[in-house]
């Protein structure tokens, strides 16, 4: 039986192996300290710039000459976004740059109001479900919720049923092709389970509040069948399995 030789590994060439692994974290080390070194020379290099502008993108009237006068690099843009935001909750995104070597630019991204709800004053409320103070009108009003709201506040969040509901109700009459031609006038939520609808010609509609995508295109379908008739219809119920139409007395 022959033997055979076992080739042992080659001492030299493991070594040089182990060099080029210590050489590429060396160089891997040196080039993250030389990035750090360039970043902190640029700082320094531009400490002594001062913002002498802010240039705030067209249709948001704030006054920002505050950050005015200060080093370019010692404002925290992120620290005063989130204190704009707080300030002006009608924004949902507010966004800094820097714009070296002395201004900075502003973006204002407006919360797009939905609805209005009514309490001590009237508010917009957007599909987030965020309350803004607003000075647009002709938005369908959403009933119901403030019972339920202790203290409503401009900014804040309000995540309940009720508001939900209406909101995926706005939202559904919006998409329809027919129904969102139709000029909606509140929504009461009040009940869930008896949510209805009111549109500008007085017309009352049921819904409840499960399969609301079904009803607005049974909905949909009604008014188009009927729309020479529109004004004559008292109500609509779509709570049950057969919608049921009742008309104004005396018409038919």
């Amino acid at each position: 039986m022959r033997k055979r030789k076992i080739a042992l590994p080659d001492k030299r060439v493991s070594s040089r192996v182990s060099r080029l692994k210590v050489v590429f974290i060396l160089a891997f080390i040196l080039s993250l300290a030389a990035i750090g070194l360039i970043g902190r020379y640029w700082r320094l290099a531009f400490r002594g710039f001062r913002v002498k502008e802010v240039m705030v993108k067209d249709g948001a009237s704030i006054n920002l000459d505050h950050l005015k006068g200060h080093a370019i690099f010692d404002i925290d843009l992120g620290k005063e976004a989130e204190l704009l935001l707080w300030r002006y909750p009608q924004y949902k995104a507010v966004r800094l740059i820097r714009v070296l070597p002395d201004r900075i630019f502003a973006d204002f991204i407006k919360r797009l109001p939905y609805a209005l709800i009514e309490s001590e004053r009237i508010f917009a409320i957007d599909q987030e479900q965020v309350l803004f103070d607003t000075d647009i009108s002709g938005l369908p009003v959403i009933v119901g919720p403030r019972a339920k709201i202790a203290g409503l506040r401009p900014g804040k969040r309000y995540n309940i049923k009720e508001l939900g509901l209406a909101l995926e109700i706005i939202s559904e009459l919006k998409a329809d092709a027919y129904a969102s031609g139709l000029k909606l006038k509140s929504v009461d939520v009040s009940s869930l389970d008896n949510a209805f609808l009111i549109f500008s010609e007085g017309q009352e509609v049921r819904l409840g509040q499960y399969n609301i995508r079904e009803k607005i295109g049974i909905l949909s379908g009604l008014f188009a069948q009927f729309k020479d008739s529109l004004a004559d219809i008292e109500y609509i119920d779509l709570r049950f399995k057969e919608p049921v139409m009742k008309f104004k007395k005396g018409k038919s």
